[in-house]
């Protein structure tokens, strides 16, 4: 893909049988299907040797439900009717397998010694998850583990270069995992960048009249995308927003009491419901400066709808499905309706599976109701920030989760009057940009990627794939936004800050609805795409961001949707007018 869907694939092929030579092909199974593995092992990971035959080893099978191909049709008749989600008991006619696959399942793995009770399902009955041993795990998929250590925490994890899915299941299986699971923990899109303490006082001020360059604060941002003529009403027991905190990240109550009273005293009281889930252990006098932005960002935009923070502990594997699936297990009444993760990853790190498997789950929490709203990353068309930079000679890398359909991927604007990209010189970053090459365009979105792609004429050829997902779908402010951060005033940005942002005006888009009667927004992208007056077309800029000599090839906007800033910026308005709110 990027250059061509072959060269693409032939450069994957070329780095795994490298990586066979050295460390030695495990056995395969003839009757299995084809083997799954990583597009690489990503740099860092450190070979120890052959894991120990004896030790524990928990897996987890992503399944096939039955009836899944008929959700996507499901969800889009829901959005264009305006009709309510489904409820867990609905979505699970849809991903529950048949009970002659779950017999199938449950009979290969009693026959290789794993007993009943170390078989679990999940409440959908799409997830298997096994308690096995290192030498089972072995026989079972052909393979032969092997103990690396991860480069990001010195952690020891037991991973294959491949697997193969036994005959008798393969039809019923979208992944395991993380047997072939070399990818690093999830990054902040953009590390905020910390200086030093600002001054309250604004300078030069630009349009609207509460914006300037340097501090670009809540009232800015609600004036500027129409919110602060609107009056939330908040229901009692109802999750409006949720904030994701990956690798167990915290976000401090008392830095966000400061914040609201310094930029919005009216709600300088709000206390934040903080949830830790998954063995995290958030430590409010530690906390990460990307979780006080995004939850300043949001609760200074939506106040006084219900936010919510939830501190996650992934696993070493997918920490993006295993997040989206903590809400899906939760009970209906305490599904939030808009998530915001503002974290990304490098998508060249995850094979077609482990992917499809994460993308699987967010549609399901979307069916159920739930918008998820991620951040294009802030590379460029050069994976994320804080990786190590790859050469573009032949291809750009997108990141991920933002390929996937059933995600809402939002990038960054600055300026005002008018909006343009961002760039080096103002916000010391590119937005993320590009086509996916693990997802092609969706039905919703393909005309106009082809008609960008076709705008570019020349431009960049061959370095992304023109068949793929369009990255991003909107986008929004994410220069310089004022946060307090350890007690004091700093300034940060990304496409970290326009993620909750985004996801902001679509809670209180939710609102309206629901003051009129009407159901969360859910699954928006149909409804989006080919939409009149609800986004401000952003014309202006580019996505750059490769090392040389490659520093000035990239992407650029266009008139309609573009791979830099998508249908461009919020018009509240309009999306009240679009949602019938």
């Amino acid at each position: 893909m990027a250059k061509s869907s072959s060269s693409l694939r032939a450069l994957y092929i070329v780095c795994l049988a490298l990586a066979g030579g050295v460390y030695g092909a495990p056995p395969t199974t003839p009757s299995g299907t084809p083997t799954r593995a990583p597009q690489r092992i990503s740099p860092g990971f450190q070979r120890l040797g052959v894991s120990q035959q004896s030790i524990p080893y928990e897996f987890t099978m992503a399944l096939k439900g039955a009836q899944l191909d008929q959700l996507d049709s499901r969800m889009v008749q829901i959005a264009q009717s305006g009709g309510e989600w489904l409820t867990t008991e609905e979505l699970t006619q849809y991903t529950a397998p048949a009970p002659s696959s779950i017999a199938d399942i449950r009979s290969l793995l009693t026959s290789h010694g794993i007993p009943e009770d170390a078989i679990s399902f999940s409440k959908l009955q799409d997830f298997v998850t096994v308690q096995g041993t290192v030498d089972q795990v072995n026989k079972i998929f052909a393979t032969q583990l092997v103990d690396w250590t991860r480069p990001t925490d010195g952690q020891t994890v037991r991973r294959a270069k491949e697997y193969t899915v036994p005959a008798a299941i393969a039809e019923h299986v979208i992944d395991v995992s993380p047997i072939a699971f070399f990818a690093p923990p999830p990054s902040t899109v953009h590390e905020p960048r910390q200086l030093d303490a600002i001054s309250m006082e604004n300078e030069k001020r630009a349009a609207p009249g509460s914006c300037n360059l340097q501090t670009v604060t809540p009232e800015c941002r609600r004036d500027l995308y129409g919110l602060s003529s609107y009056t939330p009403k908040p229901v009692a027991g109802a999750i409006d927003i949720s904030v994701l905190g990956l690798n167990g990240d915290a976000a401090s109550q008392a830095d966000l009491t400061t914040f609201l009273e310094t930029y919005r005293s009216d709600a300088s009281g709000y206390q934040l419901p903080i949830a830790a889930a998954n063995g995290a252990q958030p430590d409010q006098n530690n906390p990460s400066a990307e979780s006080n932005l995004d939850v300043q960002t949001t609760v200074s935009a939506t106040y006084p709808l219900v936010n919510q923070f939830v501190s996650f502990r992934q696993s070493t594997a997918d920490g993006f499905a295993e997040g989206m699936q903590y809400y899906i297990d939760l009970a209906d009444s305490d599904r939030p309706g808009v998530v915001s993760i503002s974290y990304a990853a490098n998508e060249i790190d995850y094979s077609e599976s482990q992917a499809q498997a994460m993308c699987a789950v967010a549609q399901k929490l979307t069916a159920l109701g739930t918008t998820v709203v991620v951040g294009s990353g802030d590379n460029g068309v050069d994976t994320v920030q804080g990786y190590t930079a790859l050469s573009c000679a032949d291809s750009f890398f997108p990141t991920y989760p933002s390929g996937c359909p059933y995600i809402l991927t939002t990038s960054a604007t600055q300026d005002f009057s008018p909006e343009f990209a961002v760039n080096t010189t103002i916000s010391r970053f590119w937005t993320g940009s590009g086509f996916s090459n693990l997802f092609p365009a969706p039905s919703y979105q393909s005309a106009y990627t082809s008609a960008y792609v076709d705008s570019l004429g020349s431009r960049s050829a061959g370095k992304y794939n023109k068949a793929g997902r369009g990255i991003p779908d909107v986008s929004a402010q994410g220069s310089n936004y004022p946060i307090s951060f350890n007690g004091q005033f700093v300034v940060a940005g990304g496409t970290s800050a326009a993620t909750p942002l985004m996801a902001a005006v679509l809670a209180l888009i939710n609102d309206a609805r629901r003051a009129v009667g009407k159901g969360r927004v859910g699954y928006v992208h149909p409804t989006i795409y080919g939409s009149q007056g609800a986004f401000t077309d952003i014309i202006s800029g580019a996505a750059f961001g490769c090392p040389a000599p490659d520093e000035d090839t990239g992407l650029y906007t266009s008139v309609g949707w573009d791979a830099v800033t998508g249908l461009g910026t919020p018009i509240f308005s309009g999306l009240r007018s679009l949602f019938g709110a």
